[in-house]
């Protein structure tokens, strides 16, 4: 979803356009050090253990069922894969996500197929001549599933996230225009990104040309950045 409404005082930067680029599935940008925010702190029988959410999430995956009416269930043969603190772990996580589908969730916008560079890119190749600069509206799209939701942020919403370039109270806004949801968690999803800000912008660097980021968060927040190619 476009940004419409762009908060006042934001001004929007320029970045050439490039069509044509069709993106590879979702892959992890790893970090030599762990994320605080991504770890999951768990208190097994062999002592404490730190894990990622997204590979505790990745391992629950096929163990966790969507009924009709739209609530996850975790079925038993979870017990066979995962130790017992990472089971109550998901059964915690699968019930607040519960919570809130039965509070009302806004319907989750998938990530577009194909071209979704728009103007947010790199020129490619060659001597041609460039393009010239057009307006660099950021976009941001919401996807959710029984362990959370993800945001996509494209190019030009990333570009905000380098030093100095948006507040707290800034990012919020521009969430909330390009979402066009509301709700908590989308303050806290900002003040999130923002903390994750350095991560996102090298998961959009590992694209060529620049394809944008996709932020992750769990029902019970923890937080971790994917790329889009």
């Amino acid at each position: 979803m476009a940004c419409q409404d762009i908060p006042s005082g934001i001004t929007p930067v320029t970045a050439p356009t490039v069509t044509g680029r069709v993106l590879d599935p979702i892959r992890i940008v790893d970090t030599t050090i762990d994320h605080p925010l991504r770890m999951v702190p768990l208190v097994t029988e062999d002592g404490p253990q730190m894990t990622r959410i997204d590979d505790l999430i990745r391992r629950a995956d096929e163990h966790v069922t969507m009924d009709t009416d739209g609530n996850a269930h975790v079925e038993s043969s979870i017990e066979r894969h995962l130790n017992p603190a990472e089971v109550d772990y998901i059964r915690r996580l699968v019930e607040i996500g519960n919570v809130h589908r039965k509070l009302g969730l806004p319907k989750g916008v998938r990530l577009p197929d194909g071209d979704t560079t728009g103007s947010t890119g790199q020129a490619l190749g060659g001597d041609a001549p460039a393009p010239a600069p057009t307006p660099c509206t950021p976009h941001a799209t919401i996807r959710f599933f029984w362990w959370g939701f993800r945001i996509y942020l494209d190019h030009c919403f990333i570009n905000w996230l380098t030093p100095g370039g948006i507040a707290l109270s800034g990012m919020v806004s521009l969430l909330l225009a390009c979402l066009g949801v509301a709700g908590p968690w989308v303050a806290l999803a900002a003040s999130l990104i923002l903390l994750m800000a350095g991560w996102i912008i090298a998961a959009d660097k590992a694209c060529t040309p620049n394809s944008g980021a996709n932020y992750n968060q769990s029902w019970t927040v923890q937080g971790w950045v994917t790329t889009v190619c």
